[in-house]
């Protein structure tokens, strides 16, 4: 957050029971996993500092002065005590700053629709390969698929020896320094979930989504209540040719994108950080 106007330290992620815990005004928690550790220990150590957990369901382990999730965390419906301020949605998303100069880039009508692929830094499930596949099946518009593989992908072999053998035009990005750019330089997009759907839909990207875990799951379906996103469920049934079907609709009809594209700033507008820094101020003040 280097708009922050608070001075901050960011401690690393790990085990707790190697960090130090110092004297602060406030601690923000983002780790999930540890949530509940990261707030006793600090609710103990320093009983007069506020806490402001995101993406936190442990409610009955551990209350924090406030709570942040992008989605409802808690399977049963469950929320903390009413004095815990909770708040609520994807308005939240945090997106980088690298991506704020491509959200209004105007598209390029009549041009070669460019298709990015891209599943995050390691690609558990070998859906890149499975994309490309599918794409050779797709009819109609042939469009340039960009593919970003990230520093850990496992089945890099697979994925290169599926782009040999696919007849689509091909264009390979290795942890790219300029992602923002890439992806500003698309038409639609085929990817996992996480972060990586809501910087496509803040840039006016549509998006297939293909989860990789119930969490991107979670998100992706709210992304597509949105209108911004189809989403596409390989654990349930979807194949192959599902997704090359999908993306020959889309392809074949520049209306509907340029819909999902609207409805996805909209839902993501990148004000995500200014409205948490909102909430870190009203904390802090009924603190003093």
């Amino acid at each position: 957050m280097s708009d922050s106007p608070f001075p901050y330290d960011q401690r690393p992620t790990g085990n707790t029971g190697q960090i130090e815990f110092s004297q602060a005004d406030l601690w923000m928690v983002d780790v999930p996993e540890f949530g509940a550790e990261y707030i006793n220990r600090l609710k103990t150590t320093w009983p007069q500092s506020k806490v402001i957990a995101l993406e936190y369901k442990d409610y009955e382990a551990a209350h924090p002065d406030a709570i942040i999730n992008l989605f409802d965390q808690n399977p049963h419906g469950e929320r903390p005590p009413k004095w815990v301020k909770y708040h609520e949605g994807i308005k939240y998303g945090i997106i980088r700053e690298e991506f704020g100069p491509y959200q209004h880039r105007p598209s390029s009508p009549g041009a070669t629709p460019n298709v990015l692929v891209i599943f995050g830094s390691s690609d558990i499930r070998n859906y890149t390969a499975n994309v490309i596949e599918a794409s050779s099946w797709v009819k109609g518009s042939k469009p340039t698929y960009e593919v970003v593989l990230g520093p850990n992908v496992q089945n890099r072999t697979a994925v290169i020896d599926q782009m040999n053998e696919s007849e689509s035009q091909i264009q390979v990005h290795t942890t790219p320094s300029n992602l923002a750019e890439i992806m500003a330089g698309c038409s639609l997009a085929v990817c996992g979930g996480g972060t990586t759907m809501m910087e496509l839909a803040f840039l006016g990207i549509p998006f297939i989504a293909i989860p990789q875990t119930e969490v991107e799951a979670e998100l992706a379906g709210l992304l597509a209540d949105e209108g911004s996103a189809q989403v596409l469920d390989m654990a349930q049934g979807d194949d192959l040719q599902k997704i090359a079907s999908v993306l020959e609709n889309l392809l074949s009809d520049p209306g509907q994108l340029e819909s999902m594209g609207k409805n996805g700033q909209q839902a993501i507008d990148g004000l995500g950080i200014s409205r948490i820094l909102g909430i870190i101020d009203q904390t802090l003040v009924k603190a003093a």
